[in-house]
């Protein structure tokens, strides 16, 4: 059998001698097909199959057939979800032979996807034909996934959530998906925004138009077409206070930055109520000039119709991790109005109630006329054009909600919080600059990155997971490489660690050490982590509950001088 549909393969194959990036790959060279019976857990299979190797979809069969694929975005939303079972695609594309024209059409409609599976009308599963991929969309999603396993959706919604119900403002919420844009849109707009991702994707977001496509983008005058936009936004990188990033002051063609957010140039002088607008790029305006943003619009809709007590602030900055932040620490009361634009994935159910309106800018974008005009590379980067559209659009529905009508209430302006600690406060990139600065004072010492095969999700998974191990199993696999593989590479002959007199997976793996490495010619010294004489233990969890309550005599306790400074400086601890 195999044979007759190899030979039938190759017939097919030689219809389409064309000279193309798409290209066919015969099962049996495939290394994603997956017996379902042979698969005891399948997101931790699908995991490590797709941050370790090319492939981007898994392909599951049953009794030799094809049962359902799992593409490494079904895998990232199952993770984002919360979700305890995961539950493949059966509703999935193919094509029935080796046919490049007909995956073309697929490819130029799908929007993550680059493969598609052919197997025949009796069920038989052939092979895919892949489209070739750029490595920066690779690490996009490689990136993403582990993000999303590591719980930042989850995260992310439950800090949208207690901020739509703490708050004491009244609050519109607008999301969006690029997926669902895309889906809906015009043929012609559809492969411009591509021709734009695929760009971004080999280059960056400045070599998506030509210098000409730029000046029109901006509607760009003398002096501020895009070097000059791109300079000013190479200036606009924020400084973190209390965790929250403030931009620095700064007053150019396209930015002005005042009191460490943008400033909306029309604001009425003696308006007392406010309208506060929080969200990434979109809000901040990030490829207009002041007077085109979201924020400058809406005030120009407020004058002109006699809402001169509101005023409206953009407290926008781009990166989505800094959105949250400064919702946390804003002083809001009943009286001001906020408004949130992000992105569909990460906001949470049930929440309808706590909102004054709820809208679905997905529907907006796809009703523009020729949006590919007007947008970059997603949906979160548009022109001026959107900005004054989008401007309309909210206006309404402030109106329809009644609030510009209400009276003023007594109330004071309050914060939910004091400070704010983000999910990617604590960076990897952040560990290893303290760690660095820790040690610079020691000679012949470097700090290098562990990478894959030094206490990993391949080599011990547990670590990962103390919390919930109820039954140690044998790391000796990870010691043995560091060992028998890092250690004889690079001559480490001692090797540091802390005691653990609490949790039994590192104490555990504490003892493997000792016994292991030894007799790669590697010794084993372990450091107490008491404080001197005194009972206290150095613990993480003491640190951060630490920074939450500001305590910065039990922080200067723990940790050493880096990370003092380090502390002082991104979160403004210790400072009066």
């Amino acid at each position: 059998m195999r044979r007759e549909v190899q030979n039938r393969v190759y017939r097919i194959e030689e219809k389409f001698n064309i000279d193309q990036k798409d290209s066919f790959i015969a099962r049996e060279n495939m290394t994603s097909v997956y017996e379902l019976a042979s698969v005891s857990d399948l997101s931790d299979q699908a995991y490590y199959h797709f941050m370790n190797c090319e492939d981007e979809v898994l392909y599951l069969l049953k009794e030799n057939k094809l049962s359902g694929v799992l593409s490494i975005g079904d895998l990232e939303r199952f993770f984002d979800s919360g979700e305890s079972e995961l539950k493949i695609n059966q509703n999935y594309t193919s094509i029935s032979t080796v046919n490049y024209d007909l995956a073309e059409k697929f490819f130029e409609n799908s929007i993550t996807i680059n493969e598609i599976p052919i197997e025949t009308e009796q069920g038989i599963f052939l092979g895919i034909i892949r489209k070739e991929k750029t490595k920066a969309l690779r690490e996009q999603q490689r990136s993403e996934l582990e993000a999303a396993k590591k719980g930042e959706g989850i995260w992310r919604r439950g800090e949208m959530r207690s901020f739509i119900n703490e708050t004491r403002a009244s609050v519109l919420l607008y999301t969006y998906s690029d997926q669902k844009v895309m889906r809906q849109l015009k043929w012609e707009d559809k492969q411009k925004l591509k021709k734009h991702r695929r760009k971004m994707e080999e280059e960056n977001i400045w070599d998506v138009l030509t210098k000409e496509e730029w000046d029109t983008f901006l509607h760009a005058e003398k002096d501020s077409g895009v070097d000059t936009l791109r300079k000013e936004r190479d200036s606009c990188i924020p400084a973190f206070v209390n965790g929250k990033a403030v931009l620095p002051d700064m007053s150019g063609n396209y930015f002005t930055i005042r009191e460490g957010h943008r400033l909306t140039p029309n604001n009425p002088l003696h308006a007392d109520r406010k309208i506060v607008m929080f969200g990434p790029c979109n809000v901040f305006g990030a490829f207009c000039k002041d007077n085109q943003t979201i924020e400058a619009y809406l005030q120009d809709l407020l004058n002109v119709n006699g809402y001169i007590s509101w005023e409206v602030l953009n407290k926008g900055v781009c990166g989505v991790d800094y959105s949250y932040d400064q919702m946390f620490v804003e002083e809001l009361s009943e009286d001001d109005i906020v408004i949130i634009i992000g992105i569909e994935k990460w906001v949470p159910d049930e929440i309808e109630h706590a909102l004054a309106f709820r809208g679905d800018l997905s529907e907006f974008f796809v009703r523009l006329p020729h949006l590919s005009d007007y947008v970059l590379d997603s949906i979160s980067h548009f022109n001026y054009v959107v900005n004054e559209k989008l401007a309309q659009q909210i206006y309404k529905d402030i109106c329809v909600t009644g609030l510009l009508e209400e009276p003023t209430r007594p109330g004071v302006s309050e914060k939910i919080q004091d400070y704010y600690i983000s999910w990617s406060i604590f960076r990897f990139q952040d560990r290893f600059r303290m760690v660095e600065q820790g040690v610079s004072d020691l000679n012949g010492v470097r700090v290098v990155p562990s990478g894959r095969y030094i206490i990993s999700l391949d080599t011990f998974k547990q670590y990962f997971e103390k919390e919930q191990v109820q039954v140690v199993n044998s790391m000796d696999y990870d010691v043995y490489i560091f060992g028998e593989v890092v250690a004889e590479e690079l001559g480490i002959k001692y090797r540091f660690v802390g005691e653990e007199p609490f949790n039994k997976v590192t104490r555990t793996y504490n003892e493997t050490m000792k016994r292991i490495l030894p007799k790669c010619g590697v010794k084993v010294i372990e450091f107490p982590r008491a404080l001197n004489d005194e009972k206290e233990i150095i613990s993480a969890t003491l640190v951060r509950k630490a920074i939450q309550e500001e305590n910065m005599s039990m922080i200067e306790k723990f940790c050493p001088e880096s990370t003092i400074l380090y502390l002082k400086e991104q979160l403004n601890l210790g400072k009066e």
